[in-house]
């Protein structure tokens, strides 16, 4: 469905936080995840990297990745809202990634 006018960064990050989705509890090792998406594994860990920090993806103890707080922050208003309208980001002062309140 390229049209020639996509971002196949965007793209191969919502392939790899379906990949993630895919994998239920379990998770994913880097390298996993990597195969299933068919990139390096340098490139996954950049991409990694940001949806980490973004809280779009969580690490266990074990090294598994796991769908992250902010995705079903965000999810989570969008099927069940809760009649206080939109989320507002609070950006931390430490300059992590927006929380939602």
């Amino acid at each position: 469905m390229k049209s020639g006018r996509t971002s196949s960064s965007v793209e191969k990050a919502f392939e790899l936080i379906g990949a993630v989705s895919e994998a239920g509890r379990a998770g994913l090792t880097l390298g996993e995840l990597a195969g299933r998406v068919g990139i390096a594994v340098s490139t996954t860990h950049r991409y990694v990297t940001t949806l980490l920090e973004l809280g779009v993806l969580d690490r266990d103890a074990a090294g598994n990745f796991h769908l992250g707080i902010t995705l079903f922050s965000l999810t989570g208003q969008h099927v069940h809202g809760d009649g206080r309208g939109p989320r507002q980001p609070v950006r931390d002062p430490g300059g992590g990634p927006p929380r939602y309140t």
